[in-house]
């Protein structure tokens, strides 16, 4: 499963994105519930503040995704710059981590993006496969 993000748009001190995840194999999967999300930086890959909180639990559900298709999920990343220094500890991210759906082995996709290291900040939040919005 190949994954990519694109820019879906901007408003109210958040950016968000449309993570895509692409069946790169021969036969059909199926995928339910959210993906992993993180960021991720200091050259290491070393996990930046919280990781994405699930929301939109009423529109989980099994998606299949045929080869060469491909479904998306909706990632909320909000601006650091909305926190005091003090509760975020500002930092750039060199990217994320991305987990498909119920897989161990993540993907990483680079994009410099302000952060905070503190996971009190909760600066993501992500919708299940299948939402584009």
């Amino acid at each position: 499963m190949g994954v990519t993000e694109a820019e879906g748009g901007a408003g109210a001190g958040s950016n968000y994105l449309l993570i895509t995840f692409r069946n790169s194999g021969s036969t059909s999967c199926t995928l339910y519930g959210w993906p992993g999300v993180s960021l991720v930086g200091d050259g290491n890959g070393a996990q930046l503040g919280a990781a994405a909180v699930r929301v939109q639990s009423d529109q989980r559900r099994k998606i299949t995704v045929r080869p060469g298709k491909q479904t998306t999920a909706l990632l909320q990343v909000a601006e650091a710059g909305n926190y005091a220094s003090a509760d975020c500890d500002p930092a750039t991210a060199d990217g994320f981590r991305i987990y498909v759906p119920n897989q161990t082995a993540a993907s990483y996709v680079a994009r410099s993006t302000p952060a905070c290291r503190k996971s009190g900040a909760k600066l993501l939040q992500i919708a299940p496969v299948g939402t584009s919005g």
